[in-house]
C-alpha cells in the first residue's frame, strides 16, 4: 500500500478511535431503587466485588472503601473476611456479613461482555495543501481514496445491587456499561463514584 493511503488508513482509524473516546467511559443502562423503603440510613456497608481477577476484586474493594470513607460512609471489603478466591458456599458469605457487623451490602458483578464494531465509511481525500507540483503529482499515483475501516471494541457490563440484611431486601440495583476498558483497573474509581453517587442519591448510605 503507497505511504500516502496508509497515513489516510491511520488517520481513518484514530478518527473512530476519538469518536469512541468522546463517549463517557462508564455509564448508567438501567437504575431501579425501592423508593418505598421507610428504613434508616444503612450504617455499615459490606462490598463484594464478584470478578474473577482477585487483584481487580481487591483494588475494587479497597477504592470503593476510600471513596465511602471520604464521603463519610462506613464500608468494609468483603475479602477482609472472605480472603478465599472464587465462589463460597451461601453460609459461608452469610457468616462473613454477620462477622463484618454489616447491616448492607452491595455486590457488583459482571454481566456480560460484549465486542461491538464500529465503522468508518469509504471517502475521497482531497489534494495535498502546501506540497508543490510534486506533491500532487504523488498524490496522483498514491490515489485518494480511503476504504472503509472497522474499529473493534469491548463494552463490558456490571450489575450492582444493595441489599439490607436484616430481612435480605432489595433496595437498589443499576446496570452500567464501560466502553474500550483497555485497563479495567483505571476504571475502577471512575465506575465506583458512579455507584456511590447513586446510593448517596438515594439516601440509603
Amino acid at each position: 500500500m503507497p505511504a500516502h493511503r496508509s497515513v489516510l488508513r491511520f488517520v481513518a482509524i484514530c478518527i473512530a478511535a476519538f469518536a469512541l473516546a468522546g463517549c463517557a467511559a462508564t455509564s448508567f443502562v438501567s437504575e431501579w431503587a425501592d423508593d418505598s423503603y421507610a428504613g434508616k440510613k444503612l450504617t455499615r456497608v459490606l462490598i463484594v466485588g464478584v470478578v474473577k481477577d482477585a487483584s481487580l476484586r481487591r483494588q475494587f474493594e479497597d477504592e470503593f472503601v476510600r471513596q465511602a470513607r471520604a464521603a463519610g460512609v462506613d464500608v468494609v471489603q468483603s475479602y477482609r473476611y472472605v480472603p478465599e478466591d472464587g465462589p463460597v458456599p451461601e453460609d459461608r458469605l452469610r457468616k462473613a456479613v454477620a462477622e463484618s457487623g454489616a447491616d448492607g451490602v452491595v455486590v457488583s458483578a459482571v454481566q456480560r461482555v460484549d465486542q461491538q464494531v464500529q465503522y468508518s465509511p469509504g471517502y475521497y481525500a482531497g489534494p495535498p495543501v502546501g506540497f508543490g507540483y510534486y506533491g500532487f503529482y504523488r498524490w496522483g499515483y498514491a490515489g485518494a481514496y480511503v476504504p472503509p475501516t472497522a474499529y473493534v471494541y469491548m463494552v463490558v457490563y456490571v450489575e450492582t445491587q444493595l441489599h439490607a440484611v436484616q430481612p435480605d431486601t432489595l433496595l437498589w440495583a443499576g446496570t452500567t456499561k464501560t466502553i474500550d476498558p483497555s485497563a479495567p483497573a483505571k476504571e475502577i474509581p471512575a465506575f465506583t463514584k458512579l455507584i456511590l453517587d447513586a446510593l448517596l442519591a438515594k439516601r440509603f448510605v
